[in-house]
């Protein structure tokens, strides 16, 4: 290799270490479980091939000139963006490059990149991107995730993939029962990536939710609102499982954040105590959970709007436990009593919005533990989707927390920005 090439190969090796150093935690900071390490896996590829190549540098090349404000740096990243667009396509058509563990590395770079570059595109280009992984994924089947680093690419883009279902209340591929299963057939399956199963089946259910509305009220939609009711109770009590399962025996209680610390006087410009979520890969699992269970609050709150007057509906959904036993009355699940009367319907709504509140402050009052500088870019990025959803609750209930939740969410934006 001619010196000067070996030079600037050489820099471009530092470059990328230094950008993964800001978008990864410290290592002492964090647990190597949490998912995103396969970029430190792409730097020891011996054989990165073109398309990877060329996105690596490029999302490295972008995000060090944006910290050191050099326009030089950004330049030859996207100069690296444009190479990696056209390599991508190249391997995208290769019948052998095309589900190649890097070339499913090289779409997930490209996607972070799209989010973190400031460029007018940035959202259309970004989404493109999510789409790209969703298709690739559904084109290679869950046995060509098969190798270490590729279930680490893997799970990092399930994850993206999953947010965007929820948003958008779309089903995925992602979430039917062999791709649940096949990728974690030679590797364990973390707590994390169980917890994102529940994810594809809220995803589910938000969409079947949204093609039954307005049904009026034939025999027909209250048989439709009872099987989504029923959805609601099966992930409903697979979420607690999951928790007793992983949660429970640490000794922490469910959205235990809110009470204590106003009971303290504390608000969000306190900083958290990092034992009440340990550390990142911790506090991102219980983030997702309080987060899943205040879409699910909504969900149901939205079913028993439209069924007040169907008391045979009210009947069956009586039971649902959604983390303050809204419907508890003491019966099992087969053994429903009709609901007596509007005031009971009313102190239900009542119960499930106190709860569905209390979830989305504590959302809003761990920002700092989210936004600290030893979480690096991973910590604010797997904050954002929980922020908003507790925003866009705060904001339909007019709570006064909203202003801690826009707090939140411009030191999110700062924060990202400064990576």
């Amino acid at each position: 290799m001619p010196r000067q090439a070996h030079s600037a190969r050489f820099v471009l090796e530092q470059l990328q270490v230094k950008c993964l150093e800001t978008y990864l935690p410290p290592s002492g900071s964090v647990s190597t479980s949490v998912k995103g390490n396969w970029m430190w896996g792409t730097i020891a590829l011996t054989d990165h091939g073109r398309a990877l190549t060329s996105s690596f540098a490029a999302l490295c090349l972008a995000r060090t000139g944006n910290v050191l404000k050099d326009e030089g740096i950004m330049k030859q990243g996207r100069t690296q963006y444009a190479v990696a667009l056209q390599s991508l396509q190249q391997a995208l058509y290769d019948p052998v490059l095309a589900f190649q563990d890097r070339t499913l590395a090289a779409i997930r770079t490209l996607s972070i990149y799209e989010h973190l570059a400031p460029t007018f595109a940035r959202i259309p280009t970004s989404n493109e991107h999510e789409v790209g992984m969703a298709q690739w994924c559904s084109a290679a089947g869950p046995t060509h995730v098969s190798s270490e680093y590729a279930l680490q690419v893997f799970e990092d883009l399930r994850w993206c993939i999953m947010n965007r279902s929820i948003q958008r209340h779309e089903s995925s591929k992602l979430g039917t029962r062999e791709w649940k299963t096949l990728p974690w057939q030679h590797y364990p399956k973390d707590c994390l990536q169980n917890l994102y199963d529940l994810g594809f089946d809220l995803a589910a259910l938000l969409e079947q939710v949204d093609s039954n509305t307005n049904l009026g009220n034939t025999n027909a939609s209250v048989r439709k609102m009872e099987h989504l009711s029923l959805g609601c109770l099966k992930i409903s009590k697979n979420l607690e499982h999951w928790y007793t399962c992983n949660w429970a025996s640490q000794g922490r209680v469910q959205s235990d954040v809110s009470d204590d610390r106003q009971a303290h006087g504390l608000s969000l410009s306190d900083q958290p105590l990092r034992h009440e979520l340990g550390e990142l890969w911790q506090g991102m699992n219980i983030i997702y959970y309080w987060c899943f269970k205040l879409i699910l609050n909504g969900i149901l709150s939205s079913l028993l709007q439209q069924t007040q007057q169907q008391e045979e509906l009210i009947a069956s959904v009586q039971d649902l436990d959604l983390s303050a036993d809204i419907f508890s009355n003491g019966q099992a699940y087969d053994g429903y009593s009709p609901a007596s009367s509007s005031r009971d319907f009313a102190q239900k709504q009542e119960q499930l919005a106190s709860d569905s509140l209390k979830l989305a402050i504590d959302i809003v009052l761990v920002s700092p533990f989210f936004l600290a500088d030893d979480t690096g870019w991973l910590g604010p990025q797997r904050y954002f989707f929980p922020l908003r959803q507790a925003m866009e609750h705060l904001g339909k209930v007019g709570s006064p927390f909203q202003s801690d939740a826009k707090t939140a969410s411009v030191r999110l934006i700062t924060r990202l920005r400064a990576c």
